[in-house]
């Protein structure tokens, strides 16, 4: 893919705040200004390209925060099976979802990857999606599609283990 520069466009009732990120093939952008326990509507997109996203994202509250935790989906085995949790998921609405593991079957295939990620786009793209390590996602090959194409919260290196928190909520 070619280098871009990405645009953010986010707010509350219209998508009146805007943040850019410089122009690369990885878009990674901060948002200021956001209250809590409010729900934000956002708009992503790539200069020179036709693809926008549109979705939404709550922000933690003060004391409470719904997240879900899914692993064992092996999404290229069980495409209609896992399509069945899009819905459940979508309708609960968590704050962030913590993946632990076997997401596809070969951590180091790029077709199996990009599969997961078409399958789980319904919930992915209105949430805070922190991906894990596992036996098929090997530190020494799998991972460096996580790698690269997530940003561990803490900014810390490639390794395979991180701690973040959430609101009142530390993973």
């Amino acid at each position: 893919t070619a280098s871009a520069t990405g645009t953010v466009r986010y707010g509350t009732i219209s998508l009146s705040q805007l943040a850019r990120t410089p122009a690369g093939t990885q878009h990674f952008a901060e948002l200021s200004g956001l209250l809590p326990a409010t729900q934000y509507f956002y708009e992503v997109s790539a200069e020179g390209t036709p693809s926008i996203i549109n979705g939404t994202f709550t922000t933690p509250g003060a004391s409470s925060v719904r997240f879900a935790h899914i692993g064992e989906f092996h999404a290229n085995s069980y495409p209609i099976e896992v399509g069945r949790f899009a819905p459940v998921i979508r309708n609960f609405e968590p704050h962030f979802i913590v993946e632990s593991g076997d997401m596809w079957n070969s951590g180091g295939s790029v077709s199996d990857f990009t599969h997961y990620m078409q399958t789980s786009r319904p919930w992915i793209s209105n949430t805070l999606f922190l991906p894990c390590y596992s036996n098929h996602v090997p530190w020494s090959g799998g991972n460096n599609l996580i790698v690269s194409h997530f940003r561990l919260p803490d900014g810390s290196p490639r390794r395979p283990w991180y701690s973040t928190r959430y609101g009142p909520v530390q993973v």
